[in-house]
């Protein structure tokens, strides 16, 4: 029988959503008070570029669950917002909250063929 075990939380988000950053991303989403967030901001926040978060925050942007705020003039940040209903955003907050306590904590190196074992 094969198995996985998680062996951190970007480890876990590619196996789940098909990129290491989308579950940090989803939790940024699912946290801010205001549903607002900038890419900048998380990326320092986690110690990686904003550029990891360009995929992830377009495939949201396609099933409406992220919306492209409209810049405010002499602000050059790009600002994002949970698009679709408080429900779904509750709910996702609670999976990513559930998948935090399942996952380790990331760290930079692992990969998924590195976590499989077969018993």
């Amino acid at each position: 029988m094969r198995q996985l075990r998680p062996r951190n939380e970007r480890w876990l988000s590619a196996c789940l959503f098909g990129h290491q950053h989308k579950l940090e991303l989803l939790e940024a989403l699912a946290s801010s008070p205001d549903g607002r967030i900038n890419l900048t901001e998380v990326a320092r926040d986690r110690g990686v570029t904003p550029a990891v978060y360009y995929a992830p925050v377009r495939d949201l942007m396609g099933l409406e669950l992220v919306d492209r705020v409209e810049r405010v003039p002499g602000d050059r940040r790009q600002w994002y917002q949970r698009g679709g209903s408080d429900q779904v955003w509750a709910a996702i907050g609670s999976l990513v909250h559930s998948l935090r306590e399942f996952a380790p904590a990331t760290s930079q190196s692992g990969s998924p063929a590195a976590s499989m074992s077969t018993t």
